[in-house]
């Protein structure tokens, strides 16, 4: 490992830093095996349910081992303020109960339906979909390290999984203490795109300098075909204020995406 996990107060919890000098294609990270893991045998995830498992595992996991307890709560979790939809804190508080009646089932973990409620909390922004070789989903994971890796819409690294296992690579050169950053989302897309589904999928709004300064993607130019839809101008505009108003359907699908037209022509 070329890295090395410290408090990030600007960000608001944890970053992994390079140790050393790294030319593009150095693996940083070789390898990391899953905290906890949680597959489904559907060929569609249901990334409710297989969160509750998720939570099931790294907690049972959790009470066998000391190390594995103090890599999960050492996880962050998202912001208790506006960057935390209250909808998903209900729906999380549901889970959470979920969660407790099946681990009071076995009597040697005693454990608090609040305590149930925050594991869930770091799983819900820490955990990664696996993909098989189809590329189809099969389950969810949360690692110690990678999951402490920041995103960024101009990473430096990637991440390669391997039959669970993932695999952080330099993307380009990287020097010593940078940062190391990865992509959570398709960064393909058009900044307002990236940014509200960050938010929905991990409750932060990106302040990446792509995000924060205008990448000049010609992307960025784009919007619904929908003229009331919120998501219509910029994203500058839209996302400063987290999307006072709900989105129209037209970005919630691929075809949708397919037929923005560019506000420039």
């Amino acid at each position: 490992m070329l890295g090395l996990i410290s408090p990030c107060p600007e960000k608001g919890g944890r970053a992994f830093y390079s140790q050393s000098h790294a030319p593009a294609g150095t693996t940083i990270l070789c390898k990391e095996k899953p905290i906890a893991i949680a597959l489904t045998d559907t060929t569609r995830i249901d990334k409710a349910s297989t969160l509750v498992l998720l939570a099931v595992a790294a907690i049972r996991t959790s009470f066998e081992n000391a190390e594995v307890a103090d890599q999960l709560d050492s996880l962050c979790t998202p912001s208790s303020g506006a960057y935390f939809p209250p909808q998903q804190q209900t729906h999380l508080r549901h889970q959470a109960a979920i969660v407790w009646n099946i681990l009071t089932q076995d009597t040697i973990i005693s454990i608090t339906e609040e305590n149930c409620y925050h594991v869930l909390l770091q799983l819900s922004c820490n955990a990664f979909v696996l993909s098989n070789g189809a590329m189809t989903p099969i389950g969810l994971a949360v690692y110690h390290i990678t999951s402490s890796i920041n995103h960024s819409c101009n990473p430096n690294c990637r991440q390669i999984f391997s039959n669970h296992e993932v695999s952080i690579v330099s993307d380009r050169e990287i020097h010593m203490n940078e940062e190391i950053t990865i992509a959570y989302e398709d960064i393909s897309k058009p900044c307002w795109f990236r940014r509200y589904n960050l938010y929905q999928k991990y409750y932060f709004l990106c302040l990446c300098s792509r995000c924060s300064h205008g990448d000049g993607d010609v992307n960025d130019g784009y919007r619904c075909i929908t003229a009331e839809c919120s998501l219509e101008n910029r994203c500058s505009t839209v996302l400063s204020s987290l999307c006072n108003t709900t989105p129209c359907d037209y970005e919630n699908t691929a075809h949708n995406i397919a037929t923005i037209t560019n506000t420039n022509t």
